[in-house]
């Protein structure tokens, strides 16, 4: 347990470190990211947001004609996708 608590952090870490890298107005507050910093990430617009919030249930916040993302579901989509070469 704690090695997969260590592997989460560190893979937050380096998610955070990326959207930064690709978004000078990257902002997290306590674990939610805004709509545009995640359409950056992956290259998605509108509607492409939308089915990946509906196939996969990410967990959304809006406040008025704003949406923010949990980095925990986006961290987890990308998890669920992971392909392990052999």
């Amino acid at each position: 347990m704690r090695t997969l608590m260590k592997f989460h952090k560190s893979a937050m870490r380096n998610l955070k470190q990326k959207l930064l890298f690709n978004d000078i107005a990257f902002i997290e507050i306590e674990g939610w990211l805004p709509k545009k910093t995640v359409m950056r990430f992956f290259d998605y617009g509108d509607t492409q947001m939308r089915q990946l919030e509906k196939e996969f249930n990410l967990e959304t916040s809006k406040i008025r004609a704003r949406k923010f993302y949990s980095v925990k579901s986006i961290i987890n989509l990308i998890e669920q996708h992971k392909q392990i070469k052999k």
